[in-house]
């Protein structure tokens, strides 16, 4: 079942997160709104309520899907530090301090 594969990853990931307020979710590179990729994102805000996961990644922390990043550095987590990381690759990344 993806579903419950998918809320294994983002549940091993809460421990990262403050308790509450918004988390952002790195948009996929290419093909962003391909089926998979959004229940991916559907369930990461399932998952990690009552956060409200949102596509954006002006917030303190991130998630970030493995296959989500752009080849090479990827310009839009500069200032990001990665914080925790599941089985499979999602990962948390958190603004760094000024």
């Amino acid at each position: 079942d993806p579903v419950a594969a998918f809320e294994r990853e983002f549940r091993a990931l809460s421990h990262a997160l403050p308790l509450s307020g918004p988390v952002g979710f790195l948009r996929y590179e290419a093909d962003d709104d391909r089926a998979d990729r959004v229940m991916t994102y559907y369930v990461a805000q399932y998952t990690l309520a009552p956060h409200v996961v949102e596509k954006r990644t002006d917030l303190e922390f991130v998630i970030v899907a493995p296959d989500a990043m752009r080849p090479g550095v990827d310009d839009r987590l500069a200032g990001f530090m990665p914080i925790a990381t599941s089985k499979e690759g999602y990962s948390v990344y958190q603004r760094r301090a000024p």
